[in-house]
């Protein structure tokens, strides 16, 4: 996994907000039109979540939620997709 880290390269622009039902949301924007929206879910400790959603150009590219090591996976996954 850290080689795909390696080639994605960092988000030009991330931004995080902390909410009231106890998740945490992350914007962030990649170059060539690439945004990721992710959520991460706290209520249940033993069950956190991992919610994302990734656009180019306004169009989905993949959405998938699960199990916080899963959900990272595809996500990374889907950015070098």
């Amino acid at each position: 996994m850290l080689q795909l880290l390696s080639r994605i390269g960092a988000p030009d622009f991330i931004n995080m907000t902390v909410t009231q039902e106890q998740s945490v949301f992350f914007q962030l924007t990649y170059p060539e039109g690439l945004k990721g929206y992710v959520e991460l879910h706290l209520e249940e400790p033993d069950e956190i979540e991992l919610v994302f959603n990734l656009y180019r150009n306004k169009q989905v590219v993949k959405a998938y939620g699960g199990k916080v090591e899963e959900s990272l996976a595809a996500y990374l996954y889907a950015l070098n997709g």
